[in-house]
């Protein structure tokens, strides 16, 4: 790491534009902007999805109880229209923010991660959005963009680790040019034959794309079955 060098103190009258760009208000105005796109980020990212799993956990948790008196009745009612509530402010907070710059897990969608156990998924979402199938388990309905995500994992090893994560989009949003906003957030890809791309990321997994219903997550050095040769 390089040594931090030391500030400077000029000694000249500064200009009135040099004045102004470091002028305290101007300085309070971008840390205000800075905080705030932290906060709506966590909000979109954790905050909204925690609390809407939540909701969903306590429904399911009642509905199977089976509870047929009045004052169950009402506060299933009660927390069904809370979490409809908190949907649509999480797709409203999701959809202009679908990745973050660098990293490749959709916002909102980062809590469960290539190599992580697959029991990590029932412990994020709720039981009522989860299918389990031989070899992965899918969740539908918890993203605004992304309705539909399939986590792969390796039956073989002990701690079931996911291998591979697919993040279909939903047909309402279509129109989300995927490709745009990867490039947005991880830069240019490596472009295949055929109009398939891929991403290299620090977070030791390769992005793989091909048509914009879907993109992949794969473990650094694993390709798709049906992926291009070089």
């Amino acid at each position: 790491m390089s040594k931090a060098r030391e500030p400077t103190v000029s000694t000249e009258t500064p200009t009135p534009a040099s004045s102004w760009k470091d002028h305290p208000l101007r300085v309070a105005a971008a840390s205000a902007a800075v905080t705030a796109s932290v906060l709506i980020a966590l909000f979109g990212t954790w905050i909204l999805p925690t609390q809407t799993a939540s909701l969903k956990n306590q429904i399911d948790a009642l509905s199977a109880a089976g509870a047929k008196d009045t004052n169950s009745a009402k506060q299933i009612a009660d927390l069904k229209a809370q979490a409809a509530d908190l949907e649509r402010k999480l797709s409203a907070a999701q959809l202009p923010n679908l990745f973050f710059v660098g990293d490749p897990y959709p916002a909102g969608l980062g809590r469960v991660r290539v190599g992580d156990p697959i029991s990590r998924v029932a412990a994020v979402y709720p039981d009522s959005a989860i299918t389990k199938y031989e070899g992965y388990w899918t969740v539908e309905d918890q993203h605004a963009v992304f309705n539909h995500i399939a986590y792969y994992f390796d039956e073989k090893r002990r701690d079931n680790s996911i291998t591979a994560i697919m993040f279909h989009v939903a047909y309402p949003t279509s129109s989300v040019k995927l490709q745009d906003k990867l490039v947005a957030s991880l830069g240019a890809p490596k472009e295949w034959h055929g109009g398939n791309f891929s991403w290299a990321t620090r977070d030791k997994v390769t992005v793989f794309k091909s048509v914009n219903a879907y993109f992949v997550l794969m473990r650094e050095g694993r390709v798709p079955g049906d992926w291009p040769k070089e």
